[in-house]
């Protein structure tokens, strides 16, 4: 294998510990079994002030610092270096210089932090924390400081299909309002609340991120009033799509009622056949199907309220049907609902009139729904896992926004994944004698 020899000193110099820093060794802890890179910055060397932005300024006395970095050869690596601090003939601060290796009041390097981001993304925090050695609240403070600063950075001009969902978070009805870019499966705002008021903070927020609530041609909600309201009033040239699988979540509310006031009723054939009625009809093993069609043949209520509802969930989940197709299915499907003499179908059939207009929109949009964010949702509820013990809803948001935000402008992970090729041209590392102490 060919390439040039480089120094240890050259080596750091690739990983961002440039001049004026001047290495000045490797120790080793046996007994801790740590390693420490030793850094100073000569005397008269000049730096920048990091009040005021003034160059040029001497350096006033000097401090030491640590800071971790990534495990060396299995041992626990920490930097160690001399930083000055400047005071400025300009402003008259005394201020500490900057170092290229980490940010102010860190104490891990740029490269640690962003292997705890990915680790944070992959796992618990506290798992995290126990594999590292580390603090958890270290590491909520490092999600904490990027994650923000990666949404601040988010351009969401392109966004042109929304999802909206509410999301339990507290006991005691705290509740969370979720948006999703229906096209990117990603979240892309999150607040407090699940009123109308939410619509007008995710204006705001897609506004400043160089969105227009223009450029928002669909977006798909549930029938909650407040969402409704909140469309009409902060994104009037949206398509409301009214979510068809909760459409079909008051179908089953409907199908178990009818189901509880038969078998009140004294029907005992319908014992212990609650989950059957609320399963799909296409997942029903070949008992439960024949079970079903026993239960139609004795002509119960609850047996034809489960074909009623069947037939909605099939004109709902088939994607052929254009607009006007969908339009005569369903008013057949109100008909046979209104004169079904079950009142729980009556109602549904009321409510699907009155929304008849957004339902109807699934079939424009190119089948919309909520699906995706319902599977975001699963990574919200690791994220709440991950997030155990949290003290704020905020920290709660950045995790979330970690797990199933698909965030551009956090750092990049220092794990590549390029295949380890045989044939690179590799240069020789020439470690430098380091001195038994210091």
């Amino acid at each position: 294998m060919g390439g040039d020899a480089i120094g240890f000193p050259e080596l750091l110099g690739l990983m961002g510990f440039a001049a004026p820093w001047k290495f000045d060794g490797m120790f080793l802890d046996r007994e801790l079994g740590h390693f420490e890179l030793r850094f100073s910055c000569p005397r008269g060397t000049r730096h920048h002030c990091t009040e005021c932005g003034v160059m040029d300024q001497p350096a006033h006395d000097f401090l030491d610092m640590v800071w971790e970095h990534e495990r060396f050869l299995g041992y626990r690596c920490f930097v160690r270096a001399r930083v000055p601090r400047t005071r400025c003939g300009h402003c008259g601060a005394v201020r500490r210089a900057e170092v290229p290796w980490a940010r102010p009041d860190s104490g891990f390097t740029l490269q640690f932090e962003a292997l705890q981001l990915h680790m944070c993304k992959q796992a618990p925090v506290k798992s995290v924390s126990d594999l590292m050695g580390l603090g958890d609240d270290r590491l909520r403070r490092v999600v904490n400081h990027y994650v923000p600063e990666a949404v601040s950075r988010e351009n969401l001009s392109g966004v042109m299909r929304i999802g909206i969902d509410e999301k339990s978070i507290k006991k005691g009805h705290k509740y969370m309002t979720v948006f999703m870019d229906w096209d990117a499966c990603r979240v892309i705002y999150m607040c407090e609340g699940r009123g109308s008021e939410t619509i007008e903070r995710f204006v705001e927020h897609l506004e400043a991120h160089g969105g227009s609530r223009h450029s928002i041609v669909w977006a798909c909600i549930d029938m909650s009033p407040a969402y409704i309201s909140g469309m009409a009033k902060h994104l009037p040239g949206a398509k409301v799509v009214f979510d068809k699988f909760h459409v079909v979540q008051l179908a089953n509310r409907a199908m178990e009622a009818v189901r509880r006031l038969e078998q009140q009723g004294g029907v005992e054939d319908l014992k212990r056949t609650r989950w059957l009625w609320l399963m799909d009809g296409d997942d029903l093993s070949p008992e439960q199907v024949a079970l079903v069609a026993a239960l139609v043949r004795k002509r119960l209520k609850t047996a034809r309220a489960f074909m009623i509802k069947e037939a909605l969930r099939a004109i709902l989940s088939n994607r052929h049907l254009s607009r006007a197709e969908a339009k005569a299915a369903l008013g057949k499907w109100l008909a046979w609902a209104q004169r079904s003499r079950l009142e729980a179908f009556v109602e549904l059939g009321r409510t699907v009139k009155k929304h008849l207009e957004g339902i109807l929109a699934i079939f424009e949009s190119g089948g919309m729904s909520n699906g995706p964010l319902e599977a975001i949702n699963g990574l919200i509820h690791v994220a709440l896992g991950r997030a155990r013990g949290f003290r704020n809803l905020d920290y709660l948001m950045n995790v979330v926004y970690l797990v199933a935000g698909k965030l551009r402008h956090l750092p990049p992970s220092p794990w590549g994944t390029a295949p380890y090729d045989r044939s690179a041209t590799w240069s020789r590392v020439l470690f430098d004698p380091v001195p038994a102490a210091r």
